[in-house]
């Protein structure tokens, strides 16, 4: 079997593991336009965090480039999705 198509096998169970667990995990990337306190604010407000913990992410993201902000339902992580769409951080849902 090639190994795309094992890749793609792959990614599918474990979407599928993820539903059944309902354990899904959202990862936020840096970029150069976004300021690292508006970042910070949505950690706060919407995954939430405390602000000790919305720093050391925030922080994270900026200096290694990408850090998970939360793991648990989709829904959720959907709702984080889109504060993140609106202040314009790329992100992942895996």
């Amino acid at each position: 079997m090639p190994i795309i198509e094992e890749i793609k096998i792959s990614e599918a169970i474990i979407n599928q593991i993820n539903e059944i667990n309902d354990s899904w995990t959202i990862r936020a990337f840096n970029n150069d336009y976004t300021p690292f306190e508006l970042v910070f604010m949505v950690l706060v407000k919407v995954v939430p965090m405390s602000e000790d913990k919305a720093y050391e992410t925030t922080f994270k993201i900026h200096t290694d480039g990408e850090a998970d902000l939360y793991t648990g339902s989709k829904e959720h992580c959907e709702k984080i999705g889109k504060a993140l769409d609106v202040i314009k951080v790329k992100f992942e849902i895996f």
